[in-house]
């Protein structure tokens, strides 16, 4: 047994040893590799002929060319590479129309830096270009060369990291239960109104935060245009968070109100597993948004509707059946 497993197993190692060396020294893939940065743009290909005159000519050529300025000015480097089946089609026609083929490699390097390469190679040639190098930031392109570092470090890569993002969801969360939580406790009463106003009658409250959110606008731009309006900017933005935060806490409370009471939590608990849900669910795609303006709409409106109804109750003038009157007596 063991005399028939040794020479099946010198068989084995032999090709898999041959299929190695075969990949390794016996293919002959093409690659051009583009350096730009620091004013200066260096083209260098492996497998792939390039006469220096048209090497040359590419440089300037890239040099000169509007969409990869940003590129060249960078104090960082950015690296290009171009390799695959394509490229085989570029070797022909260098041979044959040199012009064609400058052409036809700056649209390659153009898709490259996009990132558009793969939808419209794959569909074309099958080719399977590696990942484009891109800058991140959180700004234009065009100002993407204000944000390189001379060592190739990119500064706003922490702000695209999961770590960033679901910090910053935390913070949030946190700062939201403490605006809302000391909102609710300095006006108890009113708070109770809004949730008040929202079980007697939710079309009217959300007809009340669509007509208000179709007026912010037009009224900021009266308060721009204005002199004195400049001044109270601040404290219209501050009158909406106000509404939107109280109107959402008094809303998802009354979401989740009956299914709080069977688990007995206090009014304080309910409000915060009402606004914790109200986070959460935004962080689903389309939904999320979706039940974020709702929600939105609707607390808006309410706490819209309540103050500007005990606003017009304490100066709307008395009727005269309000008034009282005695009869004189004999």
């Amino acid at each position: 047994m063991r005399i028939f497993f040794l020479p099946t197993g010198l068989c084995v190692f032999s090709f898999a040893l041959f299929c190695l060396s075969f990949q390794v020294f016996g293919s002959d893939q093409s690659e051009i590799v583009i350096l730009l940065g620091k004013g200066q743009a260096k083209v260098s290909s492996f497998g792939l002929d390039i006469p220096d005159p048209w090497r040359e000519r590419l440089e300037t050529e890239l040099l000169m060319d509007r969409q990869l300025a940003d590129r060249v000015i960078s104090s960082a480097q950015t690296e290009i590479k171009l390799r695959g089946d394509i490229l085989d089609s570029l070797e022909m026609k260098l041979a044959t129309d040199p012009e064609s083929a400058l052409v036809d490699l700056i649209d390659l390097i153009h898709l490259q830096i996009r990132g558009s390469h793969r939808d419209r190679f794959e569909a074309k040639e099958t080719e399977n270009l590696p990942p484009s190098p891109s800058l991140v930031v959180p700004f234009d392109s065009s100002f993407r060369f204000f944000m390189d570092s001379d060592h190739g470090v990119h500064v706003f890569d922490f702000f695209d990291s999961g770590f960033w993002k679901w910090g910053f969801r935390l913070v949030k969360l946190l700062f939201l239960l403490l605006i809302t939580f000391v909102l609710v406790k300095l006006a108890p009463d009113f708070f109770l109104r809004v949730q008040n106003e929202l079980k007697q009658d939710r079309l009217s409250a959300s007809l009340w935060g669509f007509l208000y959110s179709i007026t912010y606008l037009p009224l900021s731009l009266l308060l721009v245009i204005s002199i004195l309006g400049i001044l109270l900017l601040p404290l219209q933005f501050i009158f909406t968070l106000y509404l939107l935060i109280v109107g959402c806490a008094a809303v998802m409370k009354l979401l989740i109100e009956n299914f709080c009471q069977k688990m007995r939590l206090t009014e304080s608990m309910v409000i915060f597993v009402g606004i914790v849900l109200f986070e959460m669910i935004g962080w689903i795609p389309i939904f999320g948004f979706c039940f974020h303006m709702l929600v939105s709409l609707l607390g808006v409106g309410c706490t819209f509707k309540v103050i500007w109804g005990r606003l017009w109750s304490h100066h709307r003038p008395t009727s005269l059946s309000d008034e009282t009157y005695s009869l004189p007596s004999d």
